[in-house]
């Protein structure tokens, strides 16, 4: 009869230690969802959508403004939103919303990016204070500051 507890006992004990194995498999399949900085910047690079040739002051003169976030986990079916504000007249320019890989699922990593350009010719980004919001989901991540300067009147 002992031998018999002493079994079941050692059979239950394994089965334990068994499964506690496995925790760390399970848990390690579901990446932490983080985000780098968001990046104002000339350009994006066109097949990473990494950022280039960072900056948070442009001339009046920009035909396209930039902005790229890095991100670890998210899952493809997630949304991620940009919105384009001019602080000085409170005009929203741009608000955009996207999903990261739509119909993929699975967890990823890369980098999200979206743009502000003039199309016509002779138009302008107007000068003044901006701020980009990126938003992960609907929850606000993380924001940034650029400025489009005046010319500068030359001097007589």
């Amino acid at each position: 009869m002992k031998r018999i507890k002493l079994k079941k006992s050692l059979v239950l004990l394994l089965s334990v230690i068994f499964i506690l194995s496995l925790v760390p498999f399970t848990t390690s399949c579901m990446p932490e969802l983080s985000f780098g900085d968001l990046v104002i910047c000339e350009d994006v690079n066109q097949d990473t959508l990494e950022p280039v040739n960072a900056k948070s002051e442009f001339d009046i003169e920009a035909k396209k403004i930039s902005a790229s976030i890095e991100y670890f986990g998210v899952k493809g079916e997630e949304n991620y939103r940009f919105s384009w504000t001019n602080i000085d007249t409170g005009e929203n320019v741009l608000d955009k919303t996207m999903q990261y890989f739509e119909g993929e699922e699975g967890y990823f990593e890369g980098y999200a990016a979206s743009y502000i350009n003039v199309t016509e010719e002779g138009g302008i980004i107007p000068p003044g204070n901006y701020k980009i919001e990126f938003y992960h989901s609907g929850e606000l991540i993380k924001t940034a500051d650029f400025i489009v300067k005046k010319p500068e009147e030359q001097k007589k």
